[in-house]
């Protein structure tokens, strides 16, 4: 009978030890869920960081070039028309070179936003 009760007890010491690793797995686990939970947030914020840099910069180039736009207007309703066809040109190379900025950042926006949606978990 002895021998009995203690198979009985090594089988219980046993499930008892399976339970505590299964216990220790599923924490374990949880914390590295919680950690990417944590670096996916970083990630996402320093994204919303970078998107509203972007946006700052957009905002700058299109104040700047409006600023540039009207004084070169000044000049132009002032220019005799030699002067007028330089300043044209020099309005159209200013308006292309703002378009290539503003495409360059446009599509930096769309990339961030881009990364901001794949850190965020799908709706249900």
């Amino acid at each position: 009978m002895n021998l009995a009760n203690h198979r009985s007890l090594a089988l219980a010491l046993l499930a008892l030890a399976a339970g505590m690793v299964a216990t220790n797995a599923r924490a374990a686990e949880q914390k590295s869920d919680a950690a990417t939970t944590k670096e996916k947030a970083k990630t996402t914020a320093s994204s919303a960081a970078n998107l509203q840099k972007l946006m700052a910069q957009l905002t700058a180039q299109r104040d700047a070039l409006i600023a540039d736009h009207e004084a070169l207007l000044k000049q132009y309703k002032e220019a005799t028309e030699a002067q007028k066809k330089e300043l044209l040109k020099k309005m159209e190379s200013q308006r292309k070179a703002f378009e290539e900025v503003t495409s360059a950042l446009q599509k930096q926006i769309a990339d961030e936003r881009r990364k901001q949606r794949q850190g965020v978990p799908p709706k249900r």
